[in-house]
């Protein structure tokens, strides 16, 4: 826990480095917080704690999903943008992009949980299921799931028309996320 405020803390920290303009730097500030307050990152550690005990259910675990991880990919998309002097629109379609990608980015590692051994992935399988978490595998199953992660990649795909092959690394980015090995 300490670790993970030490490392809120620091994003903070460096935001207030970023060598742009005091309204932008403030911009910034303001969006990660946003993005990682109750409203975010916080208060869907907080549903997810809270979800252990409560039955399972699709719409909770989205629910998680979207405050837990996608609003953090959400922030590091918008800020990226907001810092390079982005327009508002794109801004806004690279947040949304940013949003579904963190989905598919945790359905797919939900995935990974339940088909993966310990010695493929890394690291200590089959913990979410013990835990109680709402994971999509335990709402909807594997191929629901796929389903599920196929479609969030899909609406992330979709952000990115506007901006054409410059935007080419980040669907690249984004397939690979949906396309791990589960």
């Amino acid at each position: 826990i300490l670790a993970g405020d030490a490392l809120l803390a620091r994003a903070f920290e460096l935001l207030a480095t970023v060598p742009v303009s005091p309204a932008c730097c403030g911009r910034l500030i303001a969006d990660l917080a946003a993005r990682t307050g109750w409203r975010g990152m916080i208060g869907g550690q907080a549903a997810d704690i809270d979800g252990e005990k409560q039955p399972v259910s699709v719409d909770l675990a989205r629910y998680i999903h979207e405050r837990k991880t996608a609003a953090l990919f959400q922030a590091a998309c918008r800020l990226g943008a907001i810092a390079s002097g982005g327009a508002e629109d794109q801004i806004d379609s690279l947040g949304v992009f940013g949003l579904h990608l963190g989905v598919a980015f945790q359905i797919a590692d939900d995935l990974l949980d339940v088909c993966q051994t310990d010695a493929q992935l890394g690291k200590r399988t089959g913990k979410d299921a013990g835990a109680g978490k709402q994971s999509f595998p335990r709402c909807v199953g594997i191929e629901g799931s796929r389903a599920a992660a196929r479609k969030a990649l899909a609406l992330a795909l979709e952000c990115l028309e506007s901006f054409g092959p410059q935007a080419d690394d980040l669907r690249r980015l984004a397939s690979y996320v949906v396309d791990r090995n589960y």
